[in-house]
């Protein structure tokens, strides 16, 4: 069933297409355009800065696999057999932009029974769309979506007003179950070329950085740093023992896949900006409900399964947890949780910028510059 949209075709509004057998809900205003797969994750497949016509955000270049589900059949699981994990499907249709992740981060686990992939449920799921608000000067729409195997309901309504260049989003997080539950909660949005190239930086809050634990053997060995180190930001140690910024996007000739950790944020943020453009994107978010980020940052380093040297993504990933299981967090007590019928709020913005220099705060939701 489509959705009733007015028929407008200035200032904000709402679009429904078929896509490739998905279903794809647009919302648009003088500055942005978000493409939305709600039949997959409600994954955010574009955002588009019109003034440029540019997305931002990174392509696959497997996108054969946007086909839904049912319409792929693999000829295996997708098993880790050197770590003796099963990783889940996410890999398989991960196809563009931006997902959420829960109730578990990037660490396939089983929790009380329950065996969950990859960056857990929501991100293969159907959501349910409903529009809240449709005129020329504000445009929302409800995203919505039961967990399968976790008692969990999630929220996202979706915001574009006037000429405002910031993707608003306000979410809401609920344990429909009668037993108390943790969880990993986060967003992936994930940023490629044309809009990421040599050159381009991330602006960070003072934070401490941290990489993966030696045991972890999912992801290739051609990082930058070693493993199980911290530093503060930018600067961290290469393994060669050479210092590099972590804020500076370099050559994809380095063909390097790294995973950066950070922690003791000062506040809510980040920020991703081209100076050659110039045109940056920058993220607020609640520290309260996402007090940990984290970084994939690969510049063609990806040389197995499922992108045989051909990537270049750099992410920004707000998170209730650090990089670990579900379970372990939650024996170590780093992961939050809700009671039987509780839930919890979170806001997160999108916001385009002009300006070349550096990000180093936010005030409301506009960014502040050096």
């Amino acid at each position: 069933m489509y959705l009733r949209i007015k028929d407008r075709y200035h200032g904000c509004r709402l679009a429904e297409y078929g896509f490739k057998g998905h279903r794809l809900v647009v919302l648009e205003n003088r500055v942005i355009r978000a493409s939305v797969l709600a039949t997959k994750g409600a994954d955010i497949m574009e955002l588009r800065y019109k003034p440029m016509d540019l997305d931002v955000l990174w392509h696959s270049p497997q996108n054969i696999r946007i086909f839904p589900p049912g319409q792929f059949i693999a000829s295996t699981p997708l098993d880790w057999p050197e770590v003796g994990m099963h990783r889940g499907n996410l890999m398989d249709f991960l196809v563009a932009g931006w997902f959420e992740s829960l109730p578990n981060g990037d660490f396939p686990c089983v929790y009380r029974g329950a065996q969950l992939g990859q960056h857990g449920e929501v991100a293969l799921l159907p959501w349910e769309v409903e529009v809240l608000r449709d005129t020329p000067d504000e445009v929302a729409v409800r995203f919505s979506v039961r967990a399968q195997r976790t008692p969990f309901l999630l929220e996202r309504t979706m915001i574009l007003r006037g000429e405002d260049p910031v993707l608003y989003m306000e979410e809401r997080l609920v344990n429909t179950g009668a037993v108390d539950m943790p969880y990993s909660w986060g967003h992936h949005p994930g940023f490629g070329a044309p809009f990421i190239e040599e050159g381009c930086l991330i602006d960070l809050p003072p934070c401490t950085m941290w990489t993966m634990p030696r045991s972890d053997r999912r992801y290739p060995d051609n990082n930058r740093f070693p493993r199980e180190a911290e530093a503060a930001w930018p600067w961290f140690r290469r393994t060669d023992g050479s210092k590099v910024s972590v804020a500076e996007i370099p050559s994809p000739e380095v063909k390097t896949n790294d995973v950066v950790g950070y922690r003791d944020l000062s506040a809510g943020w980040g920020a991703v900006r081209n100076p050659r453009l110039p045109l940056g994107v920058g993220l607020r978010w609640d520290l309260d409900v996402f007090p940990y980020a984290w970084s994939w940052l690969s510049y063609n380093g990806w040389q197995d399964y499922p992108y045989w040297g051909n990537m270049r993504i750099v992410t920004i990933q707000p998170f209730s947890v650090p990089h670990m299981p579900l379970p372990e967090a939650e024996k170590r007590g780093l992961a939050p949780h809700l009671g039987p019928g509780q839930s919890i709020k979170a806001s997160l913005d999108a916001v385009f910028f002009t300006e070349k220099a550096r990000v180093v705060g936010f005030e409301g939701k506009q960014p502040l510059f050096e």
